[in-house]
C-alpha cells in the first residue's frame, strides 16, 4: 500500500465506503426480514385459531340444521299419520 498514489487511495476509500454502506444496508434488510417473519408467524397463528373457531361454529350449525330437519320430518310424518295405527 506504500506505493499507492492519491487517485488509487481515493478510489480504494470510495470502494471501502461502498462496502460499508452495503454492509449496513444488508443489516437493515435482515432486521426487517426477521420482523416480517415474526409478523407472519403471528398471522399464521391467528389464522389457525380462526380456522378452529370456524370449524366449531360449522359443527354446531350443522347439528342445529340436522335437528331442525329431523324435527320437521318427524312433525310431517306425525301430521300425515305415519306409521298408521291399526
Amino acid at each position: 500500500m506504500g506505493n499507492m498514489n492519491s487517485s488509487e487511495k481515493t478510489r480504494l476509500d470510495r470502494i471501502e465506503e461502498k462496502i460499508t454502506n452495503l454492509d449496513e444496508t444488508t443489516r437493515i434488510i435482515l432486521k426487517r426480514m426477521v420482523a416480517q417473519e415474526e409478523r407472519l408467524r403471528h398471522v399464521e397463528q391467528q389464522q389457525a385459531d380462526a380456522e378452529g373457531t370456524l370449524k366449531t361454529v360449522k359443527s354446531i350449525a350443522w347439528t342445529f340444521v340436522s335437528a331442525i330437519i329431523t324435527g320437521l320430518g318427524g312433525a310431517i310424518l306425525w301430521m300425515i299419520g305415519f306409521p298408521a295405527d291399526k
